[in-house]
């Protein structure tokens, strides 16, 4: 079969199940007429586990408040590709859920704009926009926070949250105080990745470093952060919250198990990806902490810097002596992950908000 062939037949399929999306939101419309009700839109289909471990958590925390809500999906493609048309079929009462993330600003141009679309285009519906990280830079980036902020204000029954600080600052006297809601990423939500006490752990340090336009570490400190663990006579592996392919809904959950597993099987995380250090928290899992660039990482560490077991290093070149307390206090270490300590009652703007649209 020559390559044209089978792009073409990969195209056919392509559509299909692009049309297929379409036909199954219409039968959820009408199977789920008086019920509680909310439609994911722009999910995503790519590779990045951080992403997907939002829209788990997000499933979970809207079904522990409302056990018998139904829940639709719209990937990110499907919703730019039948924006207009999934628009026209939405009944007013639908909850429209914009995925949390880092997506908010310049640096993902593509994911700020599907944000702005969702509000744009769901005026008379109910909208939560789960935990964002915002970061704007450039000539227009003030203009780009003032037609943010307009979008908000001018959307009828929205609710916005931001995971952290300086995320916050940017938009608290710009947006009004009931639309706003500093809280942390819904991933520390989760409660039941791992009970990494019933698992054997490897006397083996994990490196979850950046190597995008996101990174904060330099070529050389990457090139050093291992010579100074085989210094120490610590062995290491590479780890990734970035997948091989891409994941599809029905997949979601293996996948990111099957990832907590590797984390939770080290003895020490370094990281600089925000969700590698949220991915050691939830599994109960050593970690040093480095920031990235938009510092959302820092901004993450502030809402779980009282687990003893995660650190955050300032900079890379202080690695040295942190790991070497790091490694001392597992000596008498047994912590577990408690969601209600980080969380407690971080969320309640938002249940007020859910009930007050279900009522």
């Amino acid at each position: 079969m020559s390559i044209m062939v089978m792009e073409r037949l990969m195209d056919v399929r392509y559509c299909y199940r692009l049309r297929k999306a379409l036909i199954e939101y219409h039968r959820f419309i009408k199977d789920t007429k008086g019920k509680k009700r909310c439609v994911f839109m722009a999910t995503p289909r790519h590779k990045n586990l951080g992403d997907h471990a939002i829209v788990r958590a997000q499933y979970k925390f809207l079904r522990d408040i409302e056990p018998d809500i139904k829940i639709f999906e719209f990937s990110l493609l499907e919703f730019e590709t039948y924006r207009r048309i999934i628009r026209m079929m939405t009944p007013k009462d639908i909850l429209i859920v914009a995925d949390g993330g880092g997506n908010l600003g310049t640096l993902w141009p593509n994911e700020d704009k599907a944000i702005n679309n969702i509000i744009t285009d769901y005026r008379y519906n109910p909208v939560i926009i789960f935990p964002q990280t915002a970061y704007y830079s450039g000539d227009n980036a003030d203009e780009h926070i003032k037609g943010f902020a307009d979008n908000v204000n001018s959307h009828r029954s929205i609710l916005f949250m931001v995971r952290d600080t300086k995320s916050y600052e940017l938009f608290r006297d710009r947006i009004k105080a009931d639309k706003i809601l500093l809280c942390p990423d819904i991933v520390l939500y989760t409660n039941d990745a791992i009970d990494r006490r019933k698992i054997i752990v490897e006397n083996t340090v994990g490196l979850c470093i950046r190597d995008d336009k996101e990174s904060n570490v330099s070529v050389e400190q990457k090139g050093t952060i291992p010579t100074l663990l085989e210094n120490k006579g610590l062995s290491y592996r590479s780890l990734t919250t970035i997948s091989e392919k891409n994941i599809y809904p029905a997949e979601r959950e293996e996948v990111l198990k099957k990832k907590w597993d590797e984390f939770a099987t080290c003895r020490l995380i370094i990281t600089d990806r925000l969700h590698g250090m949220i991915f050691s928290a939830i599994t109960s899992t050593p970690c040093i902490a480095l920031d990235n660039l938009s510092n959302k990482v820092s901004g993450g560490y502030e809402w779980i810097k009282a687990l003893d077991y995660i650190s955050f290093c300032k900079e890379a070149d202080s690695l040295n002596d942190i790991i070497d307390g790091k490694l001392k206090e597992q000596e008498n270490d047994n912590e577990h992950y408690d969601r209600d300590m980080v969380v407690s009652d971080k969320f309640v703007k938002c249940k007020m908000f859910l009930e007050s649209i279900w009522q």
